[in-house]
């Protein structure tokens, strides 16, 4: 099974652990962390999903890299730029060890779920998939005969690692993520796993 691991304070208190670290492999999104939350998120990690942007150059510099070595990353680029081909891009390639890189485009994806994207994009006026989505989405594609576990990818406000920051990023419309995750869900693509 893979499992996708998102930030969202809606992690809190489901000690998915057990669940989460049995996974085959383990995808985690953006600047996660570990440390004083095993419990909840677990601890292992195979596959990092990030946005390429400032943003998290800024958290890298500043923190130091996730925790753990991905075998495999999977940039997402930001306002229809190619991830790999970004100042930030070239940047994070000095600070932090990628393993193999997967470029996380609509071409990426397996076509069934590259058109859910698209209509997401339709339905929530052209905000991009949050990279959590783009990471499940991959996931589903990777794995046709199993569903994908996906966690903390809820609307709950704030990240787990700081509920008190506020809603996620507003360049994402949660609602249309949630029902995204239903509809995967209800064919047996997806296991929302903190519900």
């Amino acid at each position: 099974m893979i499992v996708v691991v998102g930030n969202s304070a809606s992690l809190l208190g489901h000690g998915l652990e057990p669940i989460i670290d049995a996974a085959d492999e383990i995808v985690r999104c953006n600047a996660y962390r570990i440390d004083g939350f095993r419990e909840d998120v677990g601890s292992r990690v195979t596959h990092w999903a990030f946005g390429v942007c400032p943003a998290l150059v800024t958290i890298i510099r500043k923190d130091g890299p996730p925790p753990g070595l991905p075998v495999e990353s999977w940039p997402v680029g930001i306002g229809g730029k190619p991830a790999t081909r970004s100042d930030d891009w070239r940047e994070l390639l000095l600070l932090v060890p990628l393993g193999r890189v997967v470029d996380l485009t609509y071409a990426s994806l397996a076509p069934d779920v590259a058109a859910d994207l698209h209509q997401y994009r339709l339905c929530s006026r052209h905000r991009q998939p949050s990279t959590g989505m783009f990471a499940v989405a991959r996931a589903v594609g990777l794995s046709p005969l199993e569903a994908v576990g996906a966690c903390g990818l809820g609307p709950a406000n704030g990240h787990y690692y700081a509920p008190q920051s506020g809603p996620l990023s507003p360049r994402h419309l949660a609602s249309q993520e949630q029902a995204l995750l239903d509809r995967w869900e209800s064919h047996g693509r997806v296991i929302q796993l903190d519900r």
